[in-house]
């Protein structure tokens, strides 16, 4: 019999679904009428076919374990169980075939031979369409339900409370809550900071609609909420993932004065002094700011500020200023990140470490260097550069003398083009051997040491230490393995992180 692993999965959007159980059940029969024997099965709950194997427990045990069960068969119910997005259906496939998996569809056989290819690429975009389809659909019930003066969201918002009446859920004003909502416009207006704030709150008891201690982001998006002006906007997140802000309709904004906390013209200013202090921070140069590429894609990681939450002791994640990657966890959802502090201390400490190091061993690290700027040098070959220009300098001679006596004047004339051309290609190739000739000059030992004070120097300060980082490292970093790797003057290291 052939070895196999069942795998199910229900998700949380509400569509019309059959059970784990069920999927399970009916793969188990599948199972016994075709010869194969399951000895194994996975399986998660209320989790989207739109996360990747990163985000599905299930579904990545399935893959770490196959060879430890020794099975090379997985089956479905039917593929949209495995993915309903295409590019991540397309990359989990090509991951099982090169572990030698084959997965099969109980619902959805597939044809043998090059027709294989379309059918399944149609099963795939349905899965998807289909899903696009529901989200669209929900957003139209939501959007209609919003104009008539319906809240949407999950959890009213902090100062508001829940209420039915007449199997209708709407929000009021929560009494007890909405004084500390205007206590922190008037603080923050006054130029209270948001850290102040964030701890304002947390002192005082409250949390954040998920249950976590109240952070600057937390404070930010509070700020920025026009509800508590008494107007209610929805549909207004950029995004293009799926079910979310503008897959297809517009920004509905409706008026609820009933539902104002904040006079409009704090709320008015609060958003000024936003957008103030936003400005000042985006300029603001970080440590390793546009220096450190992410392994997986080769995009830059960059900071952001996040609050405590429950997955910090899961992933081992520091609350406050952290890197990740923006492409990863926009298109594949990887949300793995390393504490700035954490790495800047790393970075700063192997610097220090490297320039103790030079300066210890200074007449190797010359050596060293000196060698490898000679071998750069040959590498530019002038002299074979210099030979081959002399070369065509004879042949053009050759040519132009054969012309003067007649001799095929019309193939002569093509050949001397063609040698024209070559020799100007290789009078540039000099021109720029020899500009780089000269940056590769050798360096003394004093040299290196005057200018391993002054870049110990600029390591002091932010601003100059990225400039030094920038100009003498490259840096890469893994957020799924956690593993970092820096590049000082060709000398690779790497660090768990």
């Amino acid at each position: 019999m052939k070895r196999a692993a069942a795998y199910a999965r229900f998700s949380s959007d509400r569509q019309n679904e059959l059970s784990n159980q069920d999927q399970i059940e009916r793969i188990f029969v599948y199972a016994k009428t075709n010869d194969f024997q399951i000895v194994r099965t996975y399986q998660d709950e209320e989790l989207s076919g739109f996360l990747g194997p990163e985000h599905r427990e299930g579904l990545r045990s399935l893959m770490q374990e196959s060879k430890r069960y020794n099975f090379q068969y997985i089956l479905v119910w039917n593929f949209d169980r495995f993915a309903r997005s295409r590019r991540i259906a397309q990359n989990l496939k090509q991951e099982l075939k090169e572990m030698g998996l084959e997965l099969i569809s109980v619902t959805q056989a597939l044809p043998t031979g090059s027709s294989r290819v379309l059918v399944e690429s149609l099963y795939e975009g349905v899965a998807e369409w289909y899903s696009w389809n529901f989200a669209e659909n929900v957003m139209r019930g939501t959007i209609a339900s919003i104009k008539r003066g319906d809240f949407a969201g999950i959890h009213a918002p902090f100062g508001y409370k829940d209420v039915r009446d007449e199997k209708k859920r709407h929000i009021i004003i929560d009494k007890e809550t909405a004084p500390f909502v205007r206590q922190v416009f008037e603080a923050y207006v006054n130029g209270e900071s948001l850290s102040k704030l964030a701890a304002m709150l947390n002192e005082q008891g409250y949390q954040t609609i998920r249950g976590n201690p109240y952070s600057i982001d937390a404070v930010s998006w509070m700020l920025k909420n026009p509800l508590y002006k008494g107007i209610l906007v929805y549909n207004n997140k950029r995004s293009k993932k799926r079910g979310e802000k503008n897959p297809f309709t517009e920004v509905v904004t409706v008026e609820h004065p009933e539902l104002t906390i904040v006079p409009p013209e704090t709320w008015e200013r609060a958003q000024r002094l936003r957008r103030a202090h936003q400005g000042i921070r985006s300029q603001k140069v970080y440590l390793l700011k546009g220096l450190v590429q992410c392994a997986k894609c080769g995009h830059y990681i960059t900071r952001h500020y996040r609050g405590a939450n429950i997955q910090d002791q899961q992933y081992g994640y520091t609350p406050g200023k952290n890197y990740t990657c923006n492409w990863c966890k926009k298109h594949y959802g990887r949300s793995g990140m390393v504490g700035e502090q954490k790495l800047n201390q790393l970075v700063m400490n192997h610097m220090h470490k490297i320039f103790n190091d030079i300066e210890t061993n200074v007449d190797s690290f010359v050596a060293h260097v000196n060698k490898e700027l000679k071998d750069k040098r040959e590498r530019l070959a002038i002299d074979r550069i210099l030979g081959e220009i002399a070369d065509i300098n004879e042949r053009i001679k050759n040519i132009t003398h054969a012309i003067e006596m007649g001799k095929g004047i019309n193939t002569l004339l093509d050949r001397l083009e063609e040698l024209q051309n070559e020799k100007a290609r290789a009078e540039t190739n000099l021109r720029e051997s020899r500009a780089i000739e000269k940056q590769l000059e050798e360096f003394s030992a004093e040299y290196v040491l005057g200018n391993l004070e002054t870049l110990k120097g600029k390591m002091n300060s932010i601003e100059t230490a990225h400039e030094v980082l920038k100009g003498i490292t490259t840096m890469k970093v893994d957020l799924d393995s956690r593993v970092f790797e820096i590049v000082v003057f060709n000398m690779v290291s790497t660090f768990a992180v």
